[in-house]
């Protein structure tokens, strides 16, 4: 996979419907994009701990969101196909997963923009970084409509399991994080 099909991902199923019937579903470029993706997001969460701590950047308070955010995403992917597994749903959290796995990829290159541009162009202004962490959940938020509104008809027939993942590995985790910020 070339990192223009990755990109491509970004306006066209096409390359999610070509990597969906091959035999290598995860490829070395997706794995790295998804490296991009969790560094890049931990790269936003950092930059709004700084501004708003006032504290001297450094390495260890990254490496520090580099860990919370990869522990984040490997716990919700674990948790995913446990609940798939039990609820006996896994061909449609796996055919979902993939396309997800593909959006992640191809909008680690985003985020990693939006980090680059808040820093360097602008000079980790406050509004910007924000703004950036904003655009970038907005985007986020988007792709998972997206998701949503194409495997409708398949999540319809199974709408108790449905129910079941998005409380529990879409909607609590994100809660807990928002509870243990905010106490």
């Amino acid at each position: 996979m070339r990192l223009s099909e990755l990109l491509s991902a970004l306006l066209t199923s096409k390359v999610i419907k070509i990597y969906r019937t091959s035999e290598e579903r995860f490829s070395l470029m997706v794995s790295g994009s998804l490296v991009i993706y969790t560094v890049s997001w931990s790269l936003l969460l950092y930059l709004v701990y700084v501004q708003w701590s006032d504290s001297i950047v450094k390495l260890n308070h990254f490496l520090i969101a580099l860990t919370m955010a990869s522990v984040f995403l490997l716990v919700k992917i674990i948790l995913g196909k446990l609940v798939a597994n039990l609820g006996d749903f896994e061909t449609l959290y796996g055919s979902i997963d993939h396309q997800r796995n593909i959006y992640r990829a191809a909008l680690g290159y985003v985020v990693l923009s939006l980090a680059v541009i808040s820093i360097i162009v602008l000079k980790r202004n406050p509004q910007a970084i924000i703004f950036s962490l904003i655009l970038a959940a907005a985007i986020v938020l988007l792709y998972h409509i997206i998701i949503l509104y194409q495997y409708r008809r398949q999540i319809i027939s199974s709408a108790f399991y449905f129910i079941l993942y998005l409380c529990a590995l879409e909607i609590t985790p994100y809660l807990l994080l928002y509870k243990y910020f905010m106490v």
